[in-house]
Formats: C-alpha cells, structure tokens, sequence
C-alpha cells in the first residue's frame, strides 16, 4: 500500500511539474507577443489599435497577434454642379435657377456604387478574416461616412506619440481636410509574417491615389518622377522611400505639422486630379505641356493643318512658355475648377496651368472684354479695340446678363499687385468661386450657338479652337512690334493683339462657312460666330480669374508646378506606407 502512495504521489507531482511547465510555456509564449502587442497599440496606430488581437493556436500552442491597417484609395463623389445650384438662364429682369444630375456615380474597387448628391465623403469596408465564425456572405458591408460623423478610422485625437505614431495616418488626415472622397478598405496582418527590419504597421493604397493626394498638398517630384522614383518635399509635407530588406520600397508621408482643419484642399473631379498630371481634357483632345505636346495638339485638331503643334513644342523645349497652350486650357478645358487650397476668404490654385501666361491675364484686355464703358478713351482709339468692342457690348445686351461677368473680371483687376497680370494679384476666394455661375453660363450658352450653326459640334469646337492657337503663337512678336511704334512694353499692347485676334479667327470661321458644302454663303452666320468667338475669350478670362493666385512666383517660367506622365493617373498598384 505504502509502494502504491508513493507512486501515485510521485506521478502526481510530475503532472503538477507538467502543468506548472505548461502553463509557464503559455506565460512565455503570452509574454513573448508583449513587444509585438506594443507596436500595435494605441500609441502607434491611434483608433486603429481596437482593431488588435491576440489569438490563440491551439495547434502550435502559441499566441499570434493580428492588427488592422487600411488599404486607400481615393474617388471624387460628385461633380461640383451637383454641389450648389446653379444659373441656367439669365435676363435682366430675373435669374432663373435649377440643379442638374441628381445623381452622380463613380467606379470604387471595380464596383459600381451611386452617390447621391449630398454623398457620403468616406466609405469604410471592413475586412473578414479568415478566423470569423460569421457566415460567408456574397455581398460586401460597406459603411459610408460624413466627416461630421466622426468615424472612428478618422478620429485623430487619440493617445499616438509622434515618436511612434505611423506616418499613414498623416495621409489619412491629409485626406480628411480635402473634399476628395476616401474608400478606406480594412487589410488584416499577423505580426509573425512582417519582416523583422518594419518597426511598426505598414499600410498601403493604390499609387495612383497616394501620388494623388500628396500633389494636392503641394509636394514637387524630384526629376518630375522621370526615374518613377517618387520622392519631393513640400509646404506641408514630405515624401520619401525607405527600402526594407527582404520586403521592398515603402512611403514614408512626414507631415510639417498637424493637420490644419482651417485649410481645404479642394480637388472636385477626376478631370481636376489630371491637371495635376498634365493632362487638360479640352473636349476634343488631351493637351499635355510636355515632350509630347507636338504629338498631343496634331491628335486634338485632327484632319486640319497642324505644322504649327511643331512651332509651339519647339517654344516650349526653348524656354518653358507654352505659347497659345495656356490660352486654349483657359477657354476650352472641360473643368472650370482646378485644384486649390482655400483657407478662408484667400486660396492658391495648386498646379492650375496659372503660370502658362495668356494675354488673357493683363488687366487691359480684361477691362476691354467688360465693354466699351470700361475701357479708356485713347485705347479706343486703337482700331483692332475700336472694331472688337461693338462685338462685346453687342454680346452683353442680347446674350448674357453682364453682371455675371464684369464685376469679377474688375476686382481681379484691381487687385492686381503691378497694374499689368491678374495672376500676380491676390484675387479673394468669394471673387474667384462667383465666376463659376458665368463659366456654366457661358458653356450651355455655347452648345446653343454651336446649334444654330450647319457643322458638326464637335468639330467645329476644334475648328475654333485651331484657329485661337494659330494667331496667338504670334501674339507676342505682333505685340512687340506694337509696343516698338507706340514706344511702350510689349505687355501694353496685349489688348489690342487680342482684340485683332479674335476679329481675324472672326474671318477665319466666316470663310470656313463659305467653303463648306451644306452652305455657301457663311456671312449669314456672322452674329452667332461673333457670339461664339467673344463666347470663349470671356470663358477664358473667368476661367483664370477662377484659377489665379497660382503657387509659383510670376517671373518663374514654369509650365506647370507638378509635371508628374499622365499615365500615372492609370496605374493601380499597391504601394505600402510607413
């Protein structure tokens, strides 16, 4: 009996050995994932970190720590017609006023989702991972948020130190202050399969998205990205690569400091976010102020005579001016708002084509487009300004309600710092977005003149257009040879070279009439090719005022701040962020 206790309290204390080594082995193991636990907290990854997890495995007897970081991308949910109402029709009496496309859509990670017109700016799908008991389901669960409603992924006031905080959720609050909607996809990660050399969470977004976004903040590439080497330093921000062993390239997005919720960066549409990768959609053509430009213009004026594209990428690779380039974004870019940083009542067009100068900047010709009540006896005397000016008092009393126009083209001429270039004043925000009702104006008015007119829209568009381009590859040589009778600048001139311009695109459309087969006698038609033509210089001169205040300094010659290759814009691969 005695050998029978003994044994038996023998085995009992090897099982409590056992156990107590076991549930050591469980302590150590539960320890062991403390470091990797610490760089998933709230200290490092902000709201983020109640998306942390210990997990068991009973298989390996061990613990594994998972954490949630976010996948971005980013979409625009409404055209910005949709955001306010807008004039449709103007008289002196009264101004009738109506809302168009009631809904807009757009594609979201190969799904077709319909925003409404008050949208959801950010959309949040969560991630289900593989350990969930919850029913597999075919549809997605999609959360759409406001930014009023504070949802937790944006929710920056949190415990994260800047010494261990991830730089991704600075891209997140980058996001935040602009009006570009953000479609944040929850990516699970075990801890146990990062490389040993990443010291904290790493998330990732589509490139397009990500380069999107630090453009919007302002940050010039290095060579252009030229080396699709993407790295630059900005106002607010910079951006780097660090390249992890056994991993790859990862972003690093280091904000100069906090998030300003007093500035807005506003970037309304797809069509805007391409400006910033010189890509300016005109309606009948791309138009790129790069190597390409010769090839560009030749492919938007199809079918007509285009050796002058050679003359203008020629002026381009000489000095950067893009000679005639700026005049025809300004009157034909199907976007009238590029993107900007607005803080208040004072804003900067960020990469908006400013810098490519037009005689449609100069205070003179913008006072000369008010009509002849603004204009100075002795520049009327001038005979191109004396011909050209009928056309526009004409244009006022029986097309468009001047007051749409006049007043705005006036203040950005009186806040003009020098007296000669609009862009080299400090235009108000309230001044520059009031534009936008006589751009739309101007453009449906447009379509309805096309109409009256036996061409093909589209093709006559480009007709103009070709025209614009052709005489204002010599605005400058016309002007200084001007200035060089009348003992003035070149710049003094601009007005009266504008002004004989558009008289000579006039005959020009007159005599494209009269050859065209539907009909012989284009002189019929002269009223609605004057509308036309005094139609676009006016667009023009409200699509500058609407975009002024650019980011460069005025005697930079710079053909756009960020000249990032369009084809960026397609490029959806994964990128990580630090």
């Amino acid at each position: 009996m005695t050998h029978i206790d003994a044994t038996a309290l023998a085995a009992l204390i090897v099982s409590l050995v056992a156990l107590v080594v076991t549930l050591l082995q469980v302590v150590q193991q539960y320890a062991s994932t403390a470091y990797d636990y610490r760089r998933c907290s709230k200290r490092v990854l902000g709201q983020w970190a109640q998306r942390t997890r210990r997990h068991f495995i009973f298989s390996e007897v061990r613990f594994e720590v998972t954490f949630s970081t976010p996948h971005l991308s980013i979409f625009f949910p409404r055209d910005y017609r949709t955001l306010k109402r807008r004039p449709t029709q103007m008289s002196t009496e009264q101004t009738s006023l109506t809302s168009t496309d009631k809904r807009a859509h757009t594609s979201i990670d190969t799904q077709d989702i319909r925003i409404p017109v008050a949208p959801k700016q950010f959309v949040y799908e969560a991630d289900r991972p593989s350990f969930s008991s919850w029913p597999p389901t075919p549809h997605k669960e999609i959360q759409q948020y406001d930014i009023t409603d504070q949802p937790w992924f944006l929710n920056f006031q949190d415990p994260s130190v800047s010494e261990a905080r991830c730089g991704w959720l600075s891209v997140l609050a980058a996001a935040a202050a602009s009006d570009v909607g953000l479609y944040v996809k929850e990516r699970r990660w075990s801890y146990d399969y990062m490389p040993q050399s990443l010291t904290r969470p790493i998330a990732s977004a589509d490139r397009a998205s990500f380069l999107s976004l630090m453009s919007l903040r302002r940050v010039p590439w290095r060579n252009a990205g030229a080396d699709e080497v993407f790295v630059g330093s900005g106002p607010t921000c910079e951006v780097r690569i660090n390249d992890i062993q056994s991993f790859g390239p990862v972003y690093v997005a280091e904000m100069s400091s906090k998030l300003d919720i007093s500035t807005r960066y506003q970037c309304v549409s797809d069509t805007a976010r391409r400006a910033m990768f010189n890509e300016f959609d005109l309606g009948f053509g791309m138009v790129h102020t790069d190597a390409d430009i010769g090839i560009s213009l030749r492919k938007s004026f199809r079918g007509t005579d285009t050796n002058f594209a050679r003359g203008i990428q020629d002026w381009y690779e000489g000095d950067h001016w893009c000679i005639g380039v700026g005049l025809l974004i300004a009157c034909w870019c199907t976007e009238p708002s590029m993107p900007k940083a607005i803080n208040g009542d004072t804003f900067r067009s960020v990469y908006s084509a400013q810098t490519l100068t037009t005689g449609l900047d100069h205070v003179r010709t913008l006072q000369m487009l008010c009509g002849s009540a603004c204009v100075h006896d002795l520049r009327k005397g001038k005979s191109a300004i004396r011909d050209f000016l009928p056309l526009v008092d004409d244009f006022y009393k029986e097309t468009v309600h001047s007051q749409l126009i006049v007043p705005h083209l006036l203040q950005a001429c009186s806040l003009s710092h020098c007296g000669e270039y609009i862009h080299q004043g400090d235009t108000s925000w309230t001044t520059a977005n009031a534009c936008l009702d006589g751009i739309h104006i101007l453009d449906d008015q447009l379509n309805t003149l096309l109409s009256q007119i036996p061409w093909e829209t589209d093709d006559f568009r480009r007709l103009i257009a070709y025209w614009q381009i052709r005489h204002a590859m010599s605005e400058y040589p016309v002007a200084e040879g001007l200035a060089n009778e009348a003992g003035t600048l070149w710049v003094q001139e601009l007005d009266v070279v504008i002004a004989a311009d558009a008289l000579a695109v006039v005959n020009d459309l007159i005599g494209e009439l009269s050859k065209n087969e539907v009909d012989s006698s284009g002189l019929q038609y002269q009223s609605v090719i004057h509308k036309v033509v005094v139609n676009r210089l006016l667009r023009g001169a409200l699509w500058r005022v609407h975009n002024s205040n650019g980011p460069s300094k005025h005697d930079v010659r710079t053909a756009l701040e960020c000249t990032l290759s369009h084809k960026v814009l397609a490029d959806k691969t994964t990128v990580y962020l630090a």
